[in-house]
């Protein structure tokens, strides 16, 4: 299966997205606190390349890693 990187969460509530599995950047969700409900089929993209790129170094530690994790997918759903 295909999923479709998009650097725009909202488009995880849109209905003519709802046939579109999306892949957003767990750097582009980690500053919501109310997230979009998801319509469709989504996975979270790490993040990882462009932390590494951008910042040379993880900033996050793995339990803090989870808990976004956690807390994203529970706040969008699907």
């Amino acid at each position: 299966m295909f999923y479709l990187g998009t650097h725009q969460p909202h488009w995880l509530r849109l209905p003519q997205f709802r046939d579109v599995p999306l892949f957003i950047s767990r750097n582009r969700l980690t500053g919501y606190k109310t997230f979009p409900q998801a319509v469709g089929r989504w996975a979270m993209d790490s993040g990882g390349f462009t932390e590494l790129k951008d910042h040379g170094r993880w900033r996050t530690t793995a339990p803090e890693y989870v808990a976004d994790v956690r807390r994203i997918t529970a706040g969008v759903g699907a």
